[in-house]
């Protein structure tokens, strides 16, 4: 846990403690329950309570401090509750969205923004057999800093032997053996995750993996980028979010750039 993560979390405490309205004497019964010392600096009239409610939490090592999120999430729902993955990780946090016969792309993404301080969070990658799918995708889905979405369409033909041949993009193809595969403005998975983006109004950057697959609905008045190289397109990436709205966000956890990723892979 970075010192940066620690006082957002302990502000997030006291934030949520306000809400539920608890006097002082509660609140420092809450902190005796965590076996947190109360810095008691405030007078008569509680003028520093404030800080030194702030001062005591901050004060408590990360295992306390997790332990009181939990207990808050669980009790009244207030606290992130993050997918698995994301637990205890401090990177900016992305949600890939992606069609399933695209898996590859999106993990090959997921991978070249990590050293760059991104965390991505790819279903495929992410989901431990033993988890409720869709309940980690939620999760993902209500923490996540921005939302990435590689847009595509896919055609299928069959060889003579009858056997299936996926074309990336809209290709026109003679023979009636050839029939187009939902993509992913057609999927039912990927037009919610995107619903869900523009909802919360997190950072959207659209990608179109095919050069033909533009984004629909709400999302087409964002342009979407067409890279050819993974270096590019994190390049692109990085360089968008620090002119975004999480580019504070984004600052304080990675404030230099760093280029170490293989500019000779394509995507």
């Amino acid at each position: 846990m970075s010192v940066f993560d620690k006082i957002n979390r302990v502000n997030n405490i006291i934030a949520e403690l306000d809400k539920l309205g608890y006097n002082y004497e509660t609140q420092e019964y809450i902190l005796k329950y965590y076996n947190i010392e109360f810095l008691n600096h405030y007078n008569s009239y509680g003028d520093d309570y404030g800080l030194d409610l702030y001062k005591s939490i901050l004060n408590a090592d990360e295992k306390t401090i997790l332990a009181i999120e939990n207990d808050l999430n669980n009790n009244f729902g207030l606290i992130k509750d993050y997918p698995k993955h994301w637990i205890d990780n401090n990177n900016l946090k992305c949600f890939i969205s992606h069609h399933n016969k695209f898996a590859p792309k999106a993990h090959v993404l997921r991978e070249a923004l990590l050293p760059y301080k991104i965390s991505c969070f790819v279903a495929h990658d992410d989901i431990e057999t033993s988890l409720p799918w869709a309940k980690e995708i939620k999760k993902a889905l209500s923490t996540m800093d921005m939302f990435i979405s590689l847009h595509t369409d896919i055609t299928v033909a069959q060889d003579n032997k009858g056997n299936d041949i996926i074309i990336h993009g809209c290709k026109a193809i003679k023979g009636d053996r050839c029939k187009k595969y939902e993509g992913f403005n057609l999927s039912n998975w990927c037009q919610q995750e995107i619903g869900f983006a523009i909802a919360r109004n997190v950072h959207i950057f659209p990608i179109n993996l095919d050069r033909k697959s533009n984004p629909t609905g709400f999302l087409s008045e964002i342009q979407a980028t067409k890279p050819k190289k993974i270096e590019d397109m994190t390049k692109e990436i990085i360089a968008n979010i620090r002119s975004s709205k999480i580019a504070k966000l984004y600052n304080n956890i990675n404030p230099e750039i760093i280029t170490n990723t293989d500019d000779d892979i394509p995507f």
